[in-house]
């Protein structure tokens, strides 16, 4: 059993310089970033990766899961968020943002990654009034809406674990994911993330095979746009593993095999 701890310990950076040299993805799930908002997990198509030490996340995932609503200016490529009373004006590649009409400075710029925007999560949240903690222990961002609330520094959230009944959320759950349905219909080009998020959904109120019924209209969307598949077979694989759900977990994870052959041993490793 040693042994097999002393393997894994090597073999996880070795495969992880693999993938990264080939870019394949920019994170590797074992060790990856977490983020959490008011105690419970946010899960993304794209991880989240850290860039010059700001924690940098897919930008609609974000901002939706903080009740902010997106648009987009193709002619300046320039990210607008409103919130309530905050409005928010983020160009992508600039270390310039405008929050209210007030020009702010960025450490790290949004930038894109696997095609999609990727944004300082500290930024994002404290623009939007939230408060935000890091966990380095558990590698977690921990966002709550309430930032006249203290939080432990070290406060360590954990997924909740459904037991595949519904939960007393699954009215609220299950509207949301009717809303998302309906953005996938008219922006079918982000049909990876919109299907990505209605899984992540349908997990959290345990309804797993239809769930992953969604991650793979998700991966057959990236497989169209020729995407690697790496990051969205890995990241549900590791939803279910947090939902307790070991053996459909397991199942994701051959079929990712057979479908996405080239990163074979990273799934491997994953299995438990």
């Amino acid at each position: 059993m040693e042994r097999k701890k002393q393997y894994k310990k090597w073999l996880i950076p070795a495969i992880t310089t693999l993938i990264v040299s080939s870019t394949i993805t920019p994170t590797f799930a074992d060790e990856g970033i977490f983020v959490n908002v008011d105690g419970k997990p946010i899960f993304f198509d794209v991880q989240p990766t850290v860039i010059e030490g700001r924690t940098m996340v897919p930008l609609r995932g974000i901002f939706e899961s903080l009740g902010a609503k997106l648009a987009w200016d193709q002619s300046t490529s320039t990210v607008k968020a409103t919130k309530e009373s905050i409005s928010i004006s983020l160009p992508v590649g600039s270390r310039e943002a405008v929050v209210n009409n007030r020009t702010l400075h960025l450490d790290v710029p949004a930038t894109i990654i696997e095609g999609r925007t990727m944004v300082p999560a500290r930024f994002v949240a404290e623009s939007l009034g939230c408060s935000v903690e890091w966990d380095g222990n558990t590698s977690t961002v921990n966002i709550f809406r309430d930032s006249s609330v203290n939080h432990s520094p070290n406060q360590k959230t954990e997924p909740s674990v459904s037991n595949g009944s519904s939960s007393t959320e699954e009215p609220a759950a299950l509207e949301s994911i009717e809303q998302l349905k309906q953005a996938m219909e008219y922006y079918p080009e982000q049909a990876d993330t919109y299907a990505f998020n209605i899984a992540a959904q349908y997990y959290e109120v345990g309804h797993y095979d239809e769930g992953t019924k969604y991650i793979f209209m998700a991966v057959n969307a990236k497989k169209q746009k020729q995407e690697s598949l790496y990051s969205t077979f890995s990241s549900a694989a590791q939803m279910l593993f947090n939902h307790g759900q070991v053996e459909r977990a397991n199942q994701l994870l051959d079929d990712a095999i057979a479908m996405d052959s080239e990163n074979t041993l990273p799934y491997q490793m994953m299995k438990k």
